[in-house]
């Protein structure tokens, strides 16, 4: 009986042993998914030339996602990057100034991640390299993948993960669905969520 028992002991320990390998696996891959979206979303918008076609459904739905959004926002977008005046030196302040206050922190002390906000993230990182590129920092715009790239796997990485992985939004937004007005649902707050955003952001770093 005893020796049953630590048999049975042994492959719990290895049950929970490949469940932790898992869980470390299903990480350290959202993680470097958040990474590799921020340098092609950035990469792509701030490339004259590249069109954004991509295998990947991730990439290409987010990219259409993004761009939507900017669309909609340009002038709210421009505004914002007008008062940011991001330089080198204030790039990483102003950045996280600004993402900090689009995952705001609730009542429970839990941050707040919805699909609509990640793509705000992104939409916001990828425009603030593209007013880098048009003040002649285009060296500065990898860096600013790099600084969304780490926000993005450290603070959206839990939700993602708990939402069953970046394929989610392939399924929130799926290709020929009616982006349109369904994108306006989120867009709204991001209008709102950005523009105080934006007013923070400039009282902290001037």
């Amino acid at each position: 009986m005893c020796n049953a028992e630590a048999k049975t002991d042994v492959i719990k320990e290895e049950k929970t042993k490949e469940s932790d390998i898992e869980d470390k696996k299903t990480r350290e891959s959202a993680i470097g998914k958040s990474k590799t979206l921020a340098t092609f979303i950035v990469s792509t918008l701030t490339s004259p030339n590249s069109s954004g076609d991509t295998k990947d459904p991730t990439e290409a739905t987010l990219l259409r996602c993004v761009r939507l959004m900017m669309s909609r926002h340009e002038i709210l977008l421009k505004g914002m990057m007008k008062r940011l005046g991001v330089t080198r030196e204030t790039g990483y302040v102003s950045f996280v100034a600004v993402a900090n206050q689009l995952f705001e922190i609730d009542a429970e002390g839990k941050v707040m991640v919805t699909w609509g906000r990640i793509i705000a993230l992104y939409a916001f990182g990828a425009r603030l390299a593209m007013y880098c590129q048009e003040k002649e920092m285009k060296d500065f715009c990898g860096t600013i993948a790099g600084f969304l790239g780490t926000y993005a796997a450290e603070v959206v990485t839990p939700f993602v993960i708990k939402s069953g992985g970046w394929t989610r939004l392939n399924e929130e937004f799926p290709a020929g669905d009616d982006l349109e007005n369904k994108a306006w649902k989120f867009l709204t707050w991001t209008a709102i969520g950005l523009g105080l955003a934006a007013t923070a952001s400039f009282f902290t770093s001037h």
